[in-house]
């Protein structure tokens, strides 16, 4: 059997550099709030709801993902600020390439 990873919610240094380029910078802030959770750690916050199956609006706030409301409208608004058609042809290629790499 693999070796099972204990965190796989846990976005490495190597994984982050390989993402980190492919998205956008946060657009203004158009409304005083709460400051922007990192793009990483909202990042985290996704396969951290999709590995334990807890519903979007729980995950615990002492990880630090932000709400679970940021973590699923996040892709969204990556998608909408860069990859709807501007990304690079196959820049989703070597995101999955690198992850196969260090699986």
């Amino acid at each position: 059997m693999g070796k099972r990873q204990s965190r796989p919610w846990i976005v490495s240094g190597e994984l982050w550099s390989l993402v980190q380029p492919l998205l956008p910078g946060p657009g203004p802030k158009l409304v005083a709030g709460r400051p922007r959770v990192p793009d990483r750690q909202a990042l985290g916050g996704i396969p951290f709801v999709l590995h334990t199956g807890i519903q979007w609006e729980y995950p615990p706030q002492e990880l630090s993902f932000g709400s679970g409301t940021t973590c699923w409208r996040r892709p969204a608004a990556w998608y909408e600020g860069r990859w709807a058609g501007e990304a690079a042809p196959g820049a989703a290629e070597e995101v999955a390439v690198g992850e196969a790499a260090s699986a």
